[in-house]
């Protein structure tokens, strides 16, 4: 498997997101990824970016969100950036932790969490860092 990165960056419209979900589900299908994990990858990364535009610019246009999408060491690496409102990570961790399915909101990262590897958020300067990590395996077929 080639290593690589490649960002991608779009404004922060929600009828651009499946710029990013076309994009995601190309390189998934380059690298060997079963088909239910390469779309599991796209579904998280999709629900990522949509939070995005929707929590931190508050659906409004005219904001970069980008995505970084890095192969290497049988691991696929997704970050997803904005300089929009950052996210109260632990807030979020606690609701996760108490959420039912039947809760309104809170349930993207509770699906993100389940089908990757790892989830996790951080900022850098004034830019808000969710990372989003997948296992590849030398034996998927695609």
């Amino acid at each position: 498997m080639r290593a690589g990165t490649i960002r991608l960056t779009i404004d922060s419209r929600i009828d651009q997101v499946h710029m990013i979900g076309l994009s995601i589900k190309g390189i998934c299908a380059s690298i060997p990824m079963t088909e239910e994990d390469a779309y599991q990858v796209e579904l998280c990364l999709v629900e990522a970016v949509n939070n995005a535009v929707e929590h931190a610019y508050e659906n409004e246009a005219g904001h970069e969100v980008s995505v970084t999408a890095s192969v290497d060491g049988g691991c696929l690496t997704l970050q997803v950036l904005d300089r929009g409102t950052p996210m109260d990570w632990d807030s979020v961790q606690k609701k996760r932790a108490n959420a039912s399915l039947l809760d309104e909101g809170g349930r993207g990262f509770m699906i993100m969490e389940s089908y990757m590897d790892q989830v996790s958020y951080r900022q850098v300067g004034n830019e808000n860092v969710l990372t989003l990590v997948k296992g590849t395996r030398a034996d998927a077929h695609v």
